[in-house]
């Protein structure tokens, strides 16, 4: 790694979400960023929401989710932690919500890393959450059985706690979804 600038981005996402299209995005060589159309459009331009001149924070495969009342929250990774966006998109709106759920223990369910944590984890990377049929979901890419998969956890509500661990899409990794 190096703190050189680059250009470089990966698991790019892009949302309409608090009335703004916004691009979640990883940045080499390791970083968060967030960016909002300065148009009102989905072709942009886009300018970083936070600070141009540095990631938001260290990690990967940010994603973004608008609830009910119209807060728009960010996760990342394996999905650990839930930050709300301020109203005005300047930064994040407290301390961050850890995520609590059901933890399961059976190894055949988690991959090679997820005894270090204690098998307290969805995942690894490849964050993702949504809200269907009036309950929530998230999920991160884990490696059950050797699987590249997408996990999730299920809830009445958006804060948790989480429950029913599963493999929602065998060999989907990091996988998004949205309704059309």
């Amino acid at each position: 790694m190096h703190d050189l600038p680059t250009r470089a981005i990966w698991a790019p996402e892009i949302h309409y979400v608090g009335g703004v299209y916004a691009i979640a995005l990883s940045m080499a060589p390791g970083g968060l960023s967030i960016l909002k159309s300065a148009s009102g459009k989905a072709e942009g331009p886009y300018v970083h929401a936070f600070s141009p001149n540095k990631p938001i924070m260290n990690g990967i495969d940010g994603t973004l989710f608008e609830d009910d009342d119209g807060s728009v929250y960010f996760t990342y990774g394996g999905a650990h932690r839930l930050y709300r966006l301020k109203p005005d998109w300047s930064g994040f709106d407290g301390e961050p919500h850890e995520i609590a759920f059901d933890e399961d223990h059976d190894p055949a369910h988690h991959g090679p890393r997820c005894p270090a944590n204690n098998f307290n984890d969805i995942g690894r990377e490849g964050a993702v959450l949504f809200k269907a049929n009036g309950r929530y979901y998230l999920g991160a890419a884990d490696w059950p059985q050797g699987r590249y998969s997408t996990m999730l956890v299920v809830s009445d509500t958006l804060l948790g706690p989480y429950h029913k661990r599963h493999e929602a899409v065998p060999c989907g990794g990091g996988t998004g979804f949205f309704k059309d």
